[in-house]
């Protein structure tokens, strides 16, 4: 059974086809609505190539990260494994205790691979040399996204405990609390050595000091925000699962909202080589980019994907979970 109401919940609905279109911005009352500008992308960004990497059968890969080495490390939370890809397409499988179901996973200090384990209530750290250390988490925690912060601990969202965890390096756990019915979701640091945390359950984007001071920011009730990463611009980016939206949030407080097309859902966003956010659209197996100007556009993926993590290597390609297909996917934007 799923624990988490977010990304595992999409509902499947028809593949479009690929197709450039201008976003629509909406904005909060104080600023006025904007047409943006048409993409002027290169051609080969237009029609990326995909290749797909199968996983074992039922893994229902969630997360993905680029590590050390320019290896894929995945979270299967179907089969309760960790999976390393490298570039040329070699797999190798990491078993966990059963029904651990991994989810988020983020690159630590000393090469380490830390990953949340959504079911166990546990946080694992899988070292260079292959052994895993488990670190127990209070009861019904339900650490979902992770990521390395400012001060080097691993910080991660606790959805089922509206609280954010902090683990040093050495093992010592604290614990910050959210508003009630916060559910937060996905966490990144930010620029400004602050943690910016998306709260599914109230609509609102944290902003955590490394000491525990909290303010928050509301980006629309119903808007279930998931995934967010820091754009090149220094900017915190998100996505809203149920509004169909895109978000643009300065440190400052200044949002801006984007509309995808109806019943997109997206998951997951991050930046790509060529500075373009790209983000995982669930519910209509796509790929999305939005440009530097503000224009979208979208790459069919096979029906039935259902991508929902996704990160950029080195070598200008953009990796993403396909997770009812059980595999993993590449689009290469280089010939």
């Amino acid at each position: 059974m799923w624990k988490l109401k977010g990304v595992f919940m999409l509902r499947h609905v028809l593949v479009g086809a690929l197709f450039s279109t201008n976003l629509i911005l909406n904005a909060p009352k104080s600023l006025s609505h904007h047409k943006l500008a048409p993409d002027a992308s290169p051609a080969l960004v237009v029609h990326p190539v995909l290749r797909e990497f199968s996983l074992p059968h039922r893994s229902a890969p969630v997360d993905i990260v680029t590590g050390p080495h320019g290896n894929l490390w995945i979270t299967e939370t179907g089969t309760s494994a960790l999976g390393r890809l490298s570039p040329s397409g070699t797999l190798r499988q990491f078993p966990l205790s059963p029904k651990s179901g991994p989810t988020g996973i983020a690159v630590g200090g000393n090469q380490s691979l830390w990953f949340a384990e959504n079911y166990a209530d546990a946080i694992g750290r899988l070292s260079p040399n292959g052994r895993v250390h488990v670190y127990r988490l209070p009861h019904n925690s339900g650490p979902f996204t992770i990521t390395r912060g400012p001060d080097g601990a691993m910080w991660f969202t606790e959805n089922g405990r509206d609280k954010v965890g902090n683990l040093s390096p050495t093992g010592h756990l604290r614990e910050f609390a959210l508003p009630h019915g916060s559910q937060p979701m996905g966490i990144v640091a930010g620029p400004d050595h602050n943690l910016w945390i998306t709260e599914n359950g109230t609509g609102e984007i944290g902003r955590l000091s490394p000491t525990g001071r909290l303010r928050q920011f509301a980006v629309g009730s119903q808007s279930y925000p998931e995934g967010i990463t820091v754009g090149l611009d220094g900017t915190l980016w998100f996505v809203e699962t149920y509004a169909g939206k895109v978000g643009r949030l300065m440190p400052s407080g200044a949002l801006r909202l984007f509309s995808l097309p109806s019943g997109s859902q997206p998951s997951n966003i991050t930046t790509g080589p060529d500075g373009a956010l790209w983000f995982t659209e669930t519910a209509v197996d796509k790929i999305g980019r939005l440009s530097s100007s503000n224009a979208l556009r979208e790459i069919t993926l096979p029906q039935g994907s259902s991508p929902v993590g996704i990160t950029a290597d080195s070598h200008h390609n953009i990796w993403f979970t396909a997770r009812d297909a059980s595999k993993v996917g590449r689009l290469s934007m280089l010939p």
